[in-house]
């Protein structure tokens, strides 16, 4: 969830004031456009600020610093807000996945450097000083929820989503009825139901907005997880699930994030000078804050421990699981989870709940 406030109204992203004007390259509309981008921070004093999309190499997959600038992005950048345009889409080179049947996608994100040389690209030498909250996911087709980056179908094109989203889907409901008004506008608790919070417009959230309460102890049906980024950790929260905009409250400034699949405020793109490199693509989240009640009534285990080899999985293991760990590693991302003979282990086996040991794994329900 990014921070939220309001900015004068200056250019950003923008060549000047009035209308973003398109690259000398320019050869029809743009491909996609949004009215909104912020940037914010302490600006250099030496000038040459820049503001570029960036494409992640290797997508959920790498290191997040390991990005590839798509030059005719580049802007010079003011602190302020403005409106933003792509004009050109990815080529495959920038693509972060690509399948035998010529499917992938990319995942871009809008981050600031200082052109010390002028040359109006990145240079190796030339550091990151602001990246964003948010990222720009392009699937040239429509993708599979096995092609895609976080496990949900996705439809050809571009979708705006918040760093970093949920790498798996949601768990199964536990529950049709869990008492909570998901997505529902507040101005106190009690409208949210008993075990619903109200998330206040103060606190960014237009008209308010209810979501599961940190001790919620089921998942009802119209749920999806955001993924909360803050600097103790990632922790998960149930928000209300969506399809397409029109679940959403668009006339109070909600959209449909379909890369999570959750109504969330639609803010714009927040780029921050001083912000550093988001740490993951997407994150490997419990729902529940970290120490706190997970929505399975068991206490919750936060961040999962990301793997890629069943080593890395060693230190975070608990003695009580004999079998030991393993790094269970779908296409998306590596997370650990418990080895098993019989379903007994898997009842406090991290990640979503009511899992059962299958093929010696615990792992949740089908889907």
């Amino acid at each position: 969830m990014s921070s939220r406030g309001l900015l004068p109204c200056v250019c950003g992203l923008m060549l000047g004031c009035g209308d973003a004007l398109p690259p000398a390259s320019y050869q029809g509309d743009a491909v996609y456009a949004h009215p909104l981008v912020v940037v914010t921070g302490v600006p250099p004093v030496q000038g040459g600020l820049r503001l570029a999309l960036f494409w992640m190499a290797e997508g959920v997959d790498g290191a997040p610093s390991d990005v590839i600038e798509q030059i005719e992005t580049g802007r010079p950048a003011h602190v302020g807000t403005g409106p933003l345009r792509v004009f050109d889409r990815p080529d495959a080179a920038l693509w972060a996945r690509l399948t035998a049947d010529g499917r992938g996608y990319a995942i871009g994100r809008f981050a600031l450097y200082v052109d010390a040389n002028g040359n109006g690209r990145r240079d190796a030498d030339e550091a990151l000083v602001g990246d964003s909250t948010h990222a720009l996911v392009y699937a040239p087709e429509a993708l599979t929820a096995d092609a895609s980056p976080s496990g949900r179908a996705l439809s050809a094109g571009f979708h705006k989503t918040e760093l970093p989203f949920a790498c798996a889907p949601s768990p199964a409901p536990s529950s049709a009825d869990c008492d909570i008004a998901l997505g529902a506008a507040c101005l106190r608790e009690e409208v949210c139901g008993a075990q619903g919070t109200c998330l206040k417009v103060d606190e960014g959230w237009p008209g308010g907005y209810c979501a599961a309460a940190d001790g919620a102890t089921c998942r009802p049906t119209d749920a999806a997880v955001e993924v909360v980024n803050t600097p103790e950790g990632d922790w998960g929260r149930w928000v209300r699930a969506c399809a397409d905009d029109a679940d959403c409250r668009t006339e109070q400034g909600y959209y449909c994030d379909q890369v999570s699949g959750a109504c969330l405020v639609d803010d714009g793109f927040v780029v921050t000078l001083g912000r550093p490199t988001a740490r993951e693509a997407c994150s490997a989240v419990d729902p529940g804050r970290p120490g706190g009640d997970g929505p399975s009534g068991r206490p919750g285990n936060g961040t999962l421990t990301a793997c890629a080899v069943d080593d890395d999985c060693a230190a975070a293991c608990p003695d009580h699981v004999a079998m030991g760990c393993a790094c269970i590693n779908p296409p998306r991302v590596g997370v650990c989870g418990f080895r098993c003979a019989d379903d007994a282990v898997c009842a406090d086996a991290p990640g979503p709940p009511d899992q059962t040991c299958r093929d010696g794994l615990c792992l949740p329900p089908p889907r």
